[in-house]
């Protein structure tokens, strides 16, 4: 009898064992996609969002770690932004010098960015819209429950240096279709933009970028003599360069927003990221024109940045 009893409680044993090996099995599974699903609390550029007539953008953008709404309509084609958090709506309203955040259109419709500029977990918003054909830029910091408009202006490209790395967030404002760029170069301090010194910024294949950018809008076949890219750029990048169909479509440069994804040891980029917008219409006149967004990566191949990929993004 008491063998039995013996026998018994082995094999009890055995099987609890087994069932408590993969209860913990299960959990830790679980627990892995859970953190792996989770969203990036620090995560520089959060969202590059295309806005039609209407969007609505859940993020946290207060800091309190529940998702928030902002949200964007128009109304007479002109753009109007608000954030509804905690049962409250807050109006993002620009600077009277301006008196607007941008009007729509079809082919050149606003780009919202939600930057950490500050890493204190309160993205700034980044607007980048047209009015009148002419390119509209905004940056609302978050501050004692209101949004202020701390930065507006009329150049077409907003960039992020430093944006992940151990270094302060750079911010960059240019425009490309000007023969100096008109570059400036600021870091946020506390609630207002301080304007650095751009004389000695370098914005890694930037050169290359602008020739990319002239092979787009360049009429007719594309030139196959640029040495814009990498060596082993991807068959499908270089086919949707083709597909372009430019010798019945023109392609004119509207707007871009980049931003460092990678680094060295010494903080340096490795890569960076562009996303530009183009006006895009039937070379003989006929029809509306659309917007074609195209998703750029730039990395380091011995001494040069060049290009390494080439996606179209949808919204």
């Amino acid at each position: 009898m008491k063998r039995t009893i013996v026998l018994i409680n082995k094999k009890l044993f055995y099987i609890l064992t087994f069932s408590l090996i993969v209860i913990l099995i299960m959990i830790i599974i679980a627990i892995f996609s859970m953190l792996k699903s989770k969203p990036q609390v620090d995560q520089a550029v959060s969202t590059n969002t295309l806005v039609t007539n209407e969007k609505a953008i859940k993020k946290d953008l207060n800091g309190d770690g529940k998702d928030d709404i902002l949200y964007i309509s128009t109304q007479n084609n002109k753009y109007y932004m608000e954030v509804h958090s905690l049962g409250k709506t807050i109006f993002l309203d620009p600077d009277k010098k301006i008196g607007t955040v941008g009007t729509y259109s079809s082919f050149w419709p606003m780009s919202v960015s939600l930057i950490d500029l500050s890493r204190d977990k309160i993205p700034e918003i980044l607007v980048q819209a047209s009015q009148d054909k002419v390119p509209i830029q905004h940056i609302f910091y978050y501050s004692s429950g209101q949004y202020n408009d701390i930065y507006f202006g009329s150049n077409n490209v907003f960039g992020i240096l430093d944006s992940k790395n151990n270094k302060t967030p750079k911010l960059i404002s240019m425009n490309l279709k000007s023969s100096n760029k008109d570059i400036s170069q600021y870091i946020l301090i506390k609630d207002s933009l301080k304007k650095v010194s751009s004389d000695t910024l370098t914005i890694p294949g930037l050169q290359n970028v602008l020739l990319f950018i002239d092979m787009i809008e360049s009429s007719g076949e594309l030139d196959s003599t640029y040495d814009v890219f990498t060596s082993d750029i991807d068959s499908d990048s270089m086919s949707l360069i083709w597909k372009l169909d430019k010798k019945d479509y023109i392609y004119e440069f509207q707007d871009a927003l980049f931003n460092d994804t990678k680094w060295d040891d010494k903080g340096s980029p490795r890569e960076i990221q562009w996303t530009l917008n183009f006006k895009k219409v039937i070379a003989q006149g006929i029809g509306d024109p659309t917007q074609v967004k195209l998703k750029i990566n730039v990395m380091k191949e011995d001494d040069k940045f060049k290009i390494n990929s080439i996606k179209i993004q949808k919204n």
